[in-house]
């Protein structure tokens, strides 16, 4: 069986603009959540959400940024540090491929656009509209910036969407065709509608949870060493029938009592059959 080890991590989150950060946070117990006090939130029937601690505009160049989704900003940032963490393997290009999942896409461009055409016509509408809002932006942006050629992949699966890719980079270099991924996950959606969906479903929590975006760099056969740390663990943990990869095909207003989650969990554990990568 080919064995597959994460050797680059990175992320920007509502807890920190990196890794290191977010991780310093979670261990601190703080929380990502705050109170969203502009004026367009005033009639939400809950004003709450987890917003990046570091703006992309602090990060990527200002050129650069009016050409991408705040999703795909996101997840050039993850990427680019995931990528350094890993050393910047050197690769060929048609063996290294991304896999970003996204649960919106760029919903932030699609809205905001039409805002733009019903209120200044068809003149103002961006050129880059089509571009910053397909769901396949955030891992084409990454495959462009790493000249990526194995392929660049795009889960939507809703909150699973960075676990769903992240299972496909494992399966893609199992697989034979690639040798690294780079794969992760990104969302941004606090706008007026989505916020007012989540609140009347009453699942406004998730949206804190998926304002943030992590990748990891997935490799055969390799080790980074960072800062005298060895910065590696094995991928195994989810596979061809791992839990990110099962539906319990119930409607959200289901209550299941958590078998189904619970199932999602054990899946990884149990022992693979003779034979199965």
């Amino acid at each position: 069986m080919t064995k597959v080890v994460v050797t680059g991590l990175g992320a920007t989150t509502p807890l920190g603009g990196d890794v290191s950060s977010t991780w310093s946070g979670m261990l601190a117990g703080e929380s990502g959540i705050s109170t969203i006090d502009e004026e367009w939130a005033t009639h939400l029937p809950v004003r709450v959400a987890g917003r990046l601690r570091v703006e992309p505009s602090e990060v990527i160049d200002r050129v650069q940024a009016r050409r991408l989704d705040r999703g795909e900003q996101i997840a050039l940032i993850a990427a680019r540090e995931a990528w350094a963490d890993a050393g910047q393997p050197e690769i060929e290009p048609e063996r290294l491929a991304v896999v970003i999942g996204t649960g919106t896409g760029g919903a932030l461009s699609m809205l905001g656009q039409d805002d733009i055409l019903e209120s200044s016509g068809v003149r103002r509408v961006s050129p880059h509209t089509v571009p910053m809002l397909m769901a396949n932006g955030p891992a084409a942006w990454v495959s462009m910036e790493l000249d990526a050629r194995a392929g660049a992949h795009t889960p939507v699966s809703a909150c699973a969407s960075g676990a769903g890719a992240i299972a496909m980079g494992l399966d893609l270099i199992r697989l034979g065709r690639a040798d690294v991924v780079v794969a992760g996950g990104t969302a941004a959606c606090i706008h007026p509608l989505p916020l007012a969906g989540f609140a009347h479903a009453k699942a406004h929590f998730r949206v804190g949870r998926r304002v943030g975006a992590g990748s990891n760099g997935c490799r055969r056969r390799a080790f980074a060493e960072v800062d005298g740390v060895l910065r590696s663990c094995p991928a195994d943990g989810v596979g061809p029938m791992g839990g990110c990869l099962e539906a319990d095909a119930k409607d959200s207003t289901e209550d299941e009592g958590g078998i189904w989650a619970a199932r999602s969990i054990r899946a990884p554990l149990r022992p693979r059959r003779e034979g199965w990568p």
